[in-house]
């Protein structure tokens, strides 16, 4: 049996659309202080999400963004936010969140 393999343009296609897509980010093995904060803050606002059940919908309203906003959070695509953002948006839907910092 022959397998046929897909072009080398085929590929790029692929590659191309996978870099864009809307999926989960795993933290750089080599990231700095602002991503390892901005990836926590992310991950929390996912996992209040998951603990309360909630949709993407259900978090926009709350947070007065859009869905596509909060699927870009919750898929940890932190190079798109600042620190203050995230943390704005953490203490808007867990009002009594408490960020330890460490000098």
């Amino acid at each position: 049996m022959i397998t046929k393999w897909p072009s080398d343009e085929k590929i790029k296609e692929v590659l191309e659309i996978a870099e864009n897509a809307d999926a989960a980010r795993p933290l750089s093995k080599n990231a700095d202080a602002v991503d390892k904060l901005k990836h926590r803050l992310c991950r929390e606002i996912l996992i209040y999400k998951h603990t309360n059940n909630l949709s993407h919908e259900e978090i926009a309203k709350i947070l007065g963004i859009g869905k596509t906003e909060v699927s870009k959070i919750v898929n940890y695509h932190i190079d798109r936010y600042t620190i203050d953002k995230l943390y704005r948006l953490a203490i808007k839907l867990i009002p009594d969140f408490h960020l330890d910092i460490a000098a």
